[in-house]
């Protein structure tokens, strides 16, 4: 059956009549294009908001200041699901073919700016990056976090700028194929807007982008090679084990580095690859002012292709970052357990910051809870208290026989400067061990007081 074509006047049109094919769709394409779009509107927010919110909660990310931009990315995807997406979705259902002029002149803009945005965003990254790899002593000094907040003020005041000129000169209109408001390229002086855009916001950033990253790709194979190196040669050096601790530490310095650009390349590669329908249709647009210049189910595929660039991103931080990796496990497993406590004790997520700060639990969980996780996290925790007070009962001894033994005031100051270098080896261990059963094993609030007991006991065996 051959869909129903007709030919409108005034049908997406909100400026001026210009004919237009329009070829309406059946309920099964609605329906299925509908849920397509859902799920991509679902999976860029939940997405986008888990990396705001990782960067928010977790002091590592924090820290790092070029995670602003990565914010700023998140945080024009998650505006664009909100508002455009949501758009689409309304109109697609609604199955409609005008939108209120002062709406669509909002979700145009909107979507225009947000784009030129995205695109800004991932030049100034690729800036950043350059300067961290190629002038890494100068990284602190170039890129504070006042110049980067500059930077992303500098990209939202270009995309707000670029985005209200087709709002005043009246050229948006609702595409009904698009599924959203866009501009209508038969005007004659939107060639001028369109070179101008094409250069100014796709072109220099585009340009920026390849420049830095082939510069700074080049630099990473150089480090690699030298890193290659036989490490044969490092026999001649003393045993001290220093050489070696050093050349590991500076190849997982180069391994975490290579990882995180490898990671913003592929955002970069991903954002043109899906972009790249969207410009072919506007530029045959331009070029071809026929309303058939461009197939139907072609505009509607690239306005999918489009809002895809806002899903991927949080999907790449989280395969090739360990440190966004890490935050959403964390993140998880703090959702999972006010979940599974609030089952059982309505106050738990409520009150959940009251009992990290205290020393003792308010509240346990129930007798017949399935707790395998708790009791084998409990008996770890046992073991390492009974670790703990045999070495300082060795400790104890120690400083004991050597005071008693001790002849002299050299042979006394000796022993006491064993017996402390053997206190603060002993329990050496096990402060390291605490510390990273901190970050990363422990998430039940039952056993953070008795970690933090062992961590202060540990600290003051050290003074």
């Amino acid at each position: 059956m051959t869909p129903s074509v007709m030919y409108d006047d005034n049908v997406g049109n909100t400026t001026e009549s210009t004919p237009q094919l329009l070829v309406t769709r059946s309920t099964a394409e609605i329906t299925v294009a509908a849920i397509v779009l859902l799920c991509i509107i679902l999976t860029s927010v939940i997405g986008n908001s888990a990396v705001i919110y990782a960067i928010f909660k977790n002091t590592q990310l924090r820290d790092h200041v070029s995670n602003l931009f990565i914010m700023n990315l998140s945080l024009t995807d998650l505006t664009t699901a909100s508002v455009v997406m949501c758009t689409s979705l309304v109109t697609l259902i609604g199955d409609v073919t005008d939108v209120n002029i002062v709406w669509c002149n909002f979700a145009c803009a909107a979507n225009y700016c947000l784009i030129i945005v995205s695109m800004m965003t991932l030049a100034f990254i690729s800036i950043d990056r350059y300067i961290a790899v190629i002038h890494s002593l100068k990284y602190q000094t170039l890129m504070t976090s006042s110049r980067i907040y500059m930077m992303i003020g500098y990209s939202w005041f270009q995309g707000v700028a670029f985005a209200v000129v087709p709002v005043v000169l009246h050229w948006n209109h609702y595409d009904y194929w698009e599924v959203i408001c866009a501009v209508d390229w038969s005007h004659e002086t939107a060639v001028y807007y369109v070179i101008i855009a094409c250069i100014v916001c796709f072109l220099i950033p585009g340009g920026t982008m390849v420049f830095c990253y082939t510069n700074v790709i080049r630099q990473a194979k150089k480090c690699s090679a030298i890193q290659a190196m036989p490490t044969n040669s490092y026999k001649l050096e003393p045993a001290d084990g220093h050489k070696t601790d050093s050349t590991h530490k500076q190849r997982r310095v180069t391994s975490r580095m290579t990882k995180t650009i490898t990671s913003l390349l592929i955002v970069v590669i991903l954002f043109f690859i899906f972009m790249t329908p969207f410009c072919v249709t506007k530029f045959l647009k331009v070029v071809m002012t026929h309303p058939s210049a461009v197939p139907p189910y072609a505009n509607l595929t690239a306005a999918f292709f489009a809002y895809l660039s806002s899903v991927v991103n949080p999907f790449v931080y989280g395969i090739f970052r360990a440190d966004f990796r890490n935050a959403y496990k964390r993140m998880f497993n703090q959702i999972s357990c006010c979940q599974y406590r609030y089952s059982y004790d309505d106050s738990y997520c409520s009150n959940s910051t009251t009992r990290r700060n205290s020393m003792m639990p308010k509240s346990s969980p129930p007798a017949n809870a399935d707790d395998t996780t708790e009791k084998s996290t409990r008996v770890v925790l046992k073991h390492t208290a009974k670790v703990f007070t045999q070495k300082s009962s060795e400790c104890t001894t120690s400083t004991g026989a050597g005071t008693g033994t001790g002849t002299g005031t050299g042979t006394g100051t000796n022993t006491h400067t064993n017996t402390k270098t053997k206190a603060w080896s002993s329990t050496r261990t096990l402060q390291v061990w605490l510390h990273q059963m901190h970050s990363t094993a422990i998430h039940d609030q039952q056993h953070v007081p008795i970690v933090q007991k062992l961590t202060q006991t540990v600290a003051d065996s050290n003074t």
